[in-house]
């Protein structure tokens, strides 16, 4: 099985970049999410600081932060909330145990994976979700034409924050967007069985079916989705 660990960016593993993490992310609102939720149990997957957890510690009986990043999850865990259990595991690794989760969530986390991986996570979600949960997925996804990739990312670059206090900058180190391992090689229309299109449309997986919230983003759209447990992530129903 893939380590995720080892494929975790060192800014997520650095107790001093995670300090500002929240600042650099905008700190995202999470009411939206929780809205078309419920449930007893919830899961977050790739839990980071906890914006999306402790939230739903309010809602929910049982949450499941989980992250790979032993300094995320101290974060969370300075909360002191007692219906929120901290496991350090990522989408391949953490084993669900106890009632079925109601809902998994997931934002900005699931594009760590490589491609083959990503479709284990899906399978894996399923089986930890009752049937009829859902699952809440926001993740990045780039939809410019090949042709479009020097002009897209100068441009993306070249509006990257110039105080790492605050943003995401261009210069190498903790504090940089280390994104370039995600980036793809050469945009498709169909890669993968996804087909991947404009902000505020949806993407797909043959054999998933859901309706999504778009949310602006940076290179492309970032998608949120929301996904019916049953057959069509792999649960029977």
């Amino acid at each position: 099985m893939l380590d995720e660990l080892a494929h975790a960016g060192p800014e997520h593993l650095d107790p001093g970049f995670v300090a500002g993490f929240d600042r650099k992310q905008g700190r995202p609102d999470p009411s939206e999410d929780l809205a078309l939720l419920d449930g007893r149990t919830v899961v977050d997957l790739g839990a980071g600081t906890g914006r999306f957890a402790i939230a739903a510690a309010k809602r929910f009986d049982r949450v499941k932060a989980v992250d790979v990043s032993p300094a995320m999850l101290a974060v969370i865990r300075s909360a002191g909330l007692p219906n929120v259990e901290c496991v350090q595991a990522g989408f391949l690794s953490y084993e669900h145990r106890g009632e079925p989760a109601d809902a998994v969530f997931t934002r900005h986390a699931l594009h760590q994976l490589p491609d083959f991986w990503k479709a284990i996570a899906l399978h894996r979600i399923a089986g930890m979700l009752r049937p009829g949960g859902l699952l809440r997925l926001r993740d990045l996804i780039y939809d410019f034409q090949p042709g479009e990739t020097e002009t897209v990312l100068r441009d993306w670059f070249g509006h990257a924050a110039t105080d790492p206090a605050t943003g995401y900058t261009r210069r190498p180190g903790r504090t940089r967007a280390d994104r370039a391992q995600h980036l793809p090689v050469a945009a498709r229309a169909d890669a993968g069985g996804r087909r991947v299109r404009g902000p505020g449309r949806a993407l797909h997986r043959p054999g998933l079916r859901g309706r999504h919230l778009p949310e602006a983003g940076l290179g492309g759209a970032r998608q949120g989705l929301l996904y019916p447990s049953q057959r069509r992530i792999g649960r029977a129903a």
